[in-house]
Formats: C-alpha cells, sequence, structure tokens
C-alpha cells in the first residue's frame, strides 16, 4: 500500500496496532508530540515517513523497538510472525 500523507499512514498504524501516539512515540524514542506536530506539516520529516512506512509494513517491531531492540526478543518476534503468516497462507 502506498502512503503519501502521514495522517493517513498513522491512521492505518493505529488501527493495525492499537498503538497511540504517545506508545509509538515512546517506543522509538521521538520526542514526545513529534506525531502530532508532523501530521500537521505539509512536508512531514522524511524519516519519519520512513519509519511509519516500516511499522506499517512490519507492526511487530514496535513491540520490538519498546524492549530496546533485544535481539532475542526480536527473532522469536520474527520467527512468530512468519509462522503466523505460514499458518494462514496453508489450506
Amino acid at each position: 500500500m502506498k502512503y503519501r500523507k502521514l495522517k493517513t499512514l498513522w491512521a492505518a498504524i493505529k488501527n493495525q496496532t492499537g498503538y497511540n501516539e504517545a506508545q509509538v512515540e515512546h517506543a522509538l524514542d521521538l520526542e514526545q508530540g513529534t506525531i502530532k506536530k508532523e501530521i500537521k506539516n505539509v512536508v512531514p520529516d522524511q524519516a519519519l515517513m520512513q519509519i511509519m512506512k516500516i511499522v506499517y509494513t512490519y507492526p511487530w517491531m514496535l513491540k520490538v523497538a519498546d524492549r530496546s531492540y533485544d535481539p532475542k526478543f526480536a527473532t522469536k518476534e520474527m520467527l512468530k510472525q512468519a509462522v503466523d503468516i505460514i499458518v494462514e497462507t496453508c489450506p
């Protein structure tokens, strides 16, 4: 899915993950109010847009970020997501 506006991308992430702005900002070590401020900008920060695209594509990355990018947790979460996808796609 292609998102050109941060507001649209943020709405999709919020619906997909259930995280609010404060939770995402905390997990990603963003300054408080960053998302709200950037949504209002006509041209949002491109680095934030790229981070949000990654989070939209891999929503489990927020859990990994929340755990301070612990490699063991990240590996377990990635494998869990892979298994879930395999189970969903197999008849």
